[in-house]
């Protein structure tokens, strides 16, 4: 894929620095360094993204800590309102994440249009979840009037990591998940594969976004001490 060919908004979006979407802004990384993103079939870089790393994805959680009181209060009617106007905006700029994935992936582009048009389907089904995900009322072999329920409630900030192989499309099934839920995601980014996860992450409600190389973010190693 020529630059020449390259849809508009692909052009602009790549030709300023991505940063991180942390508390309702865009922030660079705070050792301030960057990450070129290659393009696997010439290795030249088509962009740079911010160089997160413990530092950042800990302001990242306790942003999304931050806002869980108010985001779990959200009804779950219009968390599902919320994907699917997130899972429309996907299918707008689908044109867009599918020359992002070509261009880091190196996938053809009707695969990468494929993953795109999945992404937006994952979203529409969980928003069609939110309003059915519901507890139990549980029989109680006891004498008298006693009644036993189960709730399901968010418990916290969820960490997602995805694959480079599907940057945008399990990207979306992790953060879709987490907004359906009512919980809030930190969204970890992978080198090489950021300007995808970031243009599609950076549409759904509920997340935080960072970047990183893999040495440092592999949940084996290093996760956010913010967590502990």
């Amino acid at each position: 894929m020529f630059e020449s060919t390259l849809l508009p908004n692909v052009s602009a979006f790549l030709a300023k620095p991505a940063k991180m979407l942390i508390g309702g802004k865009w922030l660079d990384a705070t050792a301030g360094g960057w990450i070129d993103s290659l393009d696997p079939a010439t290795g030249r870089a088509i962009g740079k993204f911010a160089d997160g790393a413990e530092a950042d994805a800990n302001l990242a959680v306790a942003a999304a800590r931050d806002a869980l009181p108010a985001w779990r209060r959200v009804s779950p009617y219009d968390r599902g309102r919320l994907l699917s106007k997130a899972a429309a905006l996907i299918e707008s700029h689908a044109a867009e994440l599918a020359e992002l994935i070509v261009l880091e992936n190196g996938k053809p582009l009707w695969e990468a249009k494929k993953e795109a048009a999945t992404a937006v389907s994952w979203t529409e089904y969980y928003a069609g979840w939110a309003t059915k995900l519901t507890g139990e009322t549980i029989p109680v072999s006891l004498p008298g009037q006693y009644l036993n329920y189960t709730i399901r409630e968010p418990l916290g900030v969820v960490v997602g990591y995805y694959s480079a192989q599907f940057p945008v499309d399990h990207a979306l099934v992790q953060i879709g998940t987490g907004a359906r839920d009512g919980q809030h995601c930190h969204h970890q980014a992978l080198r090489r594969h950021d300007a995808g996860g970031i243009a599609g992450c950076g549409i759904v409600p509920g997340s935080r976004i960072s970047a990183g190389r893999g040495q440092t973010w592999s949940p084996a190693s290093a996760r956010p001490s913010a967590l502990h």
